[in-house]
């Protein structure tokens, strides 16, 4: 009988302590995922780039079809540097 006394003490024990984690750590909310200018998320795009905002704005995201044109030849460019210095 006693096994069953500790066993039930012990349940009322963790149950109280989850009750006071939940209370004092509350579940954090999802993240709010990246969206380029569009509003698709990196779920939705094959492929995503972020550039770095102004000094006091956040980072901007782009999909292929918003990407200005001035960021796709950067990318071009960084890509081509890769790419010649793998050979």
């Amino acid at each position: 009988m006693g096994d069953l006394r500790n066993k039930l003490a012990k349940q009322e024990r963790d149950e109280a302590h989850r009750r006071y984690m939940a209370r004092r750590y509350p579940p954090k909310p999802a993240p709010v995922l990246p969206r380029c200018l569009c509003g698709l998320t990196y779920w939705e795009v094959p492929v995503m780039w972020a550039a770095p905002g102004g000094r006091h704005e956040a980072a901007k995201f782009f999909c292929p079809d918003c990407l200005p044109p001035e960021l796709l030849r950067e990318v071009a460019r960084n890509v081509a540097d890769l790419l010649a210095d793998e050979t």
